[in-house]
C-alpha cells in the first residue's frame, strides 16, 4: 500500500515562486513609455494620461534622461511634433531590442532638427525688403513654410537669407511673420534628429525626421550594431556638400534600413529637391554586414549644383562581412544611384540586387576604386536591377553626366597593384536609355562600362538597349568575360579600346547578340556592333550574331597599337551597305575584310541569322538558323535561359530549343529500335 505525503509548505511556496518568475520571464518585464506634447511635465511616461505621476512624458529631453531597458518600448504620439534631438540611452539586447516607435491616430510623430523664429515681435524691416532677426545659432538651412530657402550674401529674391553675427536676415516683400504662417520661418539648429552613440539593439519605427543639419539618424559612436531603422520618412536633412551627410549615417555592423522614403514623391520634380538633402544613406568607419532594403529615394543630391557629383541615394564608403543593397527604388539623384567605394577582403560579399533607378546624375550603379585590401578580395554581385534614363534630365551642371552609365565599375587611372580591383558579376540587369548630357556627343555613356583597370569582371545576361551611347564599353579594362548579353539600338553593340598609357588586354566577349545598334545622330557616332583595337590587344570575339544596321558596320577595328585580336565563329549580317571598316582599308565587305584580316573570321557566317522576331526583341533563333551548332566551344555550359549546351554550340545568346529536342528524339530512336 503507498501512502500519499501531503505536499510541504516550503515546496509549495518554492514552486509558486517559480511559476511567477516563469510567467515574469515570459512577459519580459517590458514597460511602454508614451511621449505626447499635451502632456503636464514631470510625469514618469508609463500610461497614455495626460495629468499625474504616471502620465506620459511630454519632451524628448524626458526620454534622453529615461533608461529603457532590452525589450522596452517607446512611442510618440501621432500628429505632434517635437523641436529636440533624441539621444538614445541604452541599449536592448539580441532578441529584445528597445523600439522606437508612434501610437495613437493621425500623421507620423515628426522630429524637426529647426527652430522657429519667434512670431510676433521679432523681425525688423532693414528697409528694401530686407528683414532681420536674432538667431543665436548659424543654420545651414533656413525655411520658409515648407520651402527650402537659398544663402546669399546679397538676398534680393524671395526665399534668399543670409546669417551673420547672430543675425538672421531674409528676403521678404511683406512682414516673414504675415507672409509665412504654416509654420512661418524655420532655421535648422541640431545635428541630428536621433542619435546613438555605441548603442546596439534599437528598432526605430513610423518617426518622420526633418530639417537637421546633418543626419537625421547617426547610428554613430565607436560603433552602433545590430539597429533597425524602418517605416520612417526623412525630409530636408543637410543639404550641404560633406562626405557623411546622409539622412542615414552608419557607422557600425548588422544594421539594416527598411521600407523609408528618402525625399518626397511630389507631383512637379522640380519642387523633389525642396524635399531631399545630400545623400540619402552613407556608411562609413566600422560598417560592415548591413542591409538596405525596400527603400524610396527622392532626389538626394542637389542637382543644380557643382557639389551634386557627390550626391548619391546610397553611398557605401566602408563595407565588410556580407552587405545587402535590395528592393529599393532610386528617382533622381545629383550623382550616382548606388556608389560603392570600399575596400574588402576575401570572404566579403556586396550584393546589390533587385533595384530600379531611373533619372540618376551618373550611373545608377557605380563601383569606384573599390579594391581587394588583402590582395585577394571579396565580391560585389550587381543582378537584377532595372536602370534607366541616367542623367536623362538630372545632373545639369557641368562635370555632371560624365560616365553616365547604367552601371559602371572604375579603379581610377592609378591601380594599385597590392590591392586588386574588387571582383565583380554584372548579371540579369535591363538598363535603357541612358545619356550623358554633358559628355561630348554623349560619347562617355550607355548601359554597361568597364573602365579604367576594372579588371576581371564577369557581365552576362544583360539586356541593354536605346542608350544613346553604347551599349557596353570596355575602357582600359583588361581580362573581363563578356558572355549571352544582348545589345540592341544602342549607339554601338560593345567598344573595347583603352586611354594613352593604359591596356583593354585579354577580354572575351563570347554568345552574344548585337542588334541593329545604330542611333544616328543621337549618339557618339560610333554606329556599329563592334568596336575594338586602339591599344587593346589579345580580345577575343566569338560565337557572336552581329546584326547590323543598313547605316553601320557589324565591325569597326582602330589597328593603332593593336595586337592579337582574332574574331571568329560569329554570325556577321546586314541587309544592305559595307559591313566592314578598319582604318587602314576603310569600308569593306566581308570578302574584303577577310581578305585584308586574313587570320580572322575563317569559321564566321555570313547570312541572316533567322532570329524568331529581332524587331520585337525575341533573338531566340529559329530551328533552321544557319546559328545552329555553328559555334565553337568556349567553355560555356548552359546558354542565356539556362539550357545544357549538349552538342555543338549555337551562335548567339541562346541555344535552339527546338533543335535539343530533335536530338534528343534521335537518342531516343536510336535507343529504342
Amino acid at each position: 500500500m503507498t501512502v500519499k505525503r501531503p505536499l510541504s509548505k516550503a515546496f509549495i511556496i518554492i514552486s509558486l515562486f517559480a511559476l511567477l518568475l516563469l510567467g515574469f520571464s515570459t512577459s519580459g518585464f517590458s514597460t511602454i513609455y508614451y511621449v505626447n506634447t499635451a502632456a503636464d511635465a514631470g510625469g514618469d511616461g508609463t500610461t497614455q494620461e495626460l495629468t499625474g505621476e504616471h502620465c506620459a512624458f511630454k519632451t524628448i529631453a524626458q526620454v534622453n534622461a529615461a533608461s529603457p531597458a532590452a525589450g522596452d518600448s517607446v512611442l510618440f504620439n501621432k500628429g505632434n511634433e517635437w523641436r529636440e534631438q533624441l539621444t538614445v540611452p541604452t541599449s536592448g539586447s539580441d532578441g529584445s531590442p528597445i523600439t522606437y516607435g508612434a501610437y495613437g491616430e493621425g500623421a507620423d510623430p515628426i522630429i524637426n532638427g529647426s527652430n522657429l523664429i519667434t512670431p510676433g515681435t521679432s523681425w525688423s524691416d532693414e528697409t528694401g525688403n530686407i528683414w532681420s532677426a536674432t538667431c543665436a545659432t548659424e543654420p545651414d538651412q533656413v525655411f520658409f513654410d515648407e520651402v527650402r530657402g537659398t544663402n546669399d550674401v546679397v538676398p534680393d529674391a524671395e526665399y534668399d537669407w543670409y546669417w551673420e553675427l547672430d543675425v538672421l536676415y531674409c528676403y521678404s516683400a511683406e512682414d516673414p511673420d504675415t507672409a509665412y504662417t504654416s509654420p512661418g520661418v524655420e532655421a535648422s539648429a541640431r545635428d541630428y534628429g536621433i542619435r546613438m552613440t555605441a548603442i546596439d539593439y534599437i528598432t526605430i519605427d513610423g518617426i518622420q525626421i526633418e530639417r537637421v543639419e546633418g543626419n537625421c539618424v547617426l547610428l554613430g559612436g565607436s560603433n552602433s550594431d545590430y539597429n533597425t531603422v524602418q517605416n520612417c520618412t526623412f525630409y530636408q536633412w543637410g543639404v550641404a556638400a560633406n562626405s557623411n551627410y546622409g539622412a542615414v549615417r552608419i557607422y557600425g555592423t548588422h544594421n539594416t534600413i527598411d521600407s523609408n522614403v528618402f525625399g518626397k514623391d511630389t507631383v512637379d520634380d522640380a519642387d523633389g529637391p525642396n524635399w531631399a538633402g545630400f545623400k540619402g544613406i552613407v556608411s562609413t568607419t566600422g560598417s560592415s554586414d548591413n542591409t538596405i532594403t525596400g527603400n524610396y529615394f527622392y532626389h538626394s543630391g542637389d542637382e543644380t549644383t557643382a557639389s551634386a557629383f557627390n550626391g548619391q541615394a546610397i553611398a557605401i564608403n566602408v563595407a565588410g562581412g556580407t552587405e545587402t543593397i535590395s528592393g529599393n527604388t532610386i528617382y533622381h539623384t545629383g550623382s550616382h544611384g548606388v556608389f560603392v567605394s570600399a575596400d574588402t577582403n576575401s570572404g566579403d560579399i556586396i550584393n546589390i540586387h533587385d533595384n530600379t533607378t531611373s533619372y540618376t546624375g551618373q550611373a545608377g550603379i557605380s563601383i569606384y576604386t573599390a579594391r581587394s585590401t588583402d590582395g585577394t578580395g571579396g565580391i560585389i554581385n550587381i543582378y537584377n536591377n532595372t536602370i534607366s534614363y541616367a542623367d536623362m534630365v538630372a545632373g545639369t551642371t557641368a562635370g555632371d553626366g560624365n560616365a553616365t552609365c547604367g552601371i559602371h565599375l572604375n579603379d581610377g587611372v592609378s591601380p594599385d597593384g597590392e590591392k586588386p580591383f574588387v571582383h565583380c558579376n554584372v548579371y540579369d540587369n535591363t538598363i535603357h536609355n541612358c545619356q550623358a548630357l554633358e559628355s561630348p556627343a554623349n560619347e562617355d555613356s550607355g548601359g554597361i562600362a568597364l573602365d579604367y583597370n576594372a579588371d576581371g569582371a564577369n557581365v552576362y545576361r544583360n539586356i541593354s538597349y536605346d542608350n544613346y551611347g553604347k551599349g557596353m564599353y570596355i575602357y582600359g579594362g583588361n581580362n573581363n568575360n563578356v558572355y549571352y548579353n544582348i545589345f540592341y539600338g544602342n549607339d554601338a553593340g560593345i567598344t573595347v579600346s583603352a586611354p594613352d598609357g593604359e591596356t583593354a588586354d585579354g577580354n572575351t566577349i563570347y554568345n552574344n547578340v548585337f542588334y541593329k545598334n545604330y542611333n544616328g545622330a543621337l549618339g557618339a557616332g560610333y554606329d556599329t556592333e563592334v568596336w575594338f583595337g586602339l591599344r587593346g590587344d589579345n580580345n577575343l570575339f566569338k560565337n557572336n550574331i552581329l546584326y547590323a544596321s543598313n547605316d553601320g558596320y557589324a565591325y569597326y577595328y582602330d589597328a593603332a597599337d593593336t595586337t592579337g585580336c582574332i574574331t571568329d565563329y560569329n554570325c556577321v549580317f546586314q541587309d544592305s551597305g559595307n559591313l566592314c571598316y578598319d582604318t587602314e582599308n576603310g569600308n569593306q565587305t566581308f570578302i574584303q575584310w577577310r581578305t585584308n584580316h586574313a587570320t580572322w573570321d575563317a569559321n564566321s557566317v555570313t547570312t541572316d541569322p533567322l532570329m524568331i522576331d529581332p524587331a520585337n526583341d525575341n533573338f531566340k533563333l529559329n530551328p533552321h538558323s544557319p546559328c545552329v551548332n555553328a559555334g565553337t566551344s568556349v567553355s560555356l555550359t548552359e546558354d542565356y535561359e539556362g539550357l545544357k549546351i549538349r552538342h555543338a554550340p549555337d551562335i548567339g545568346a541562346y541555344e535552339n530549343q527546338a533543335n535539343v529536342l530533335f536530338f534528343a528524339w534521335n537518342l531516343f530512336k536510336q535507343w529504342w529500335y
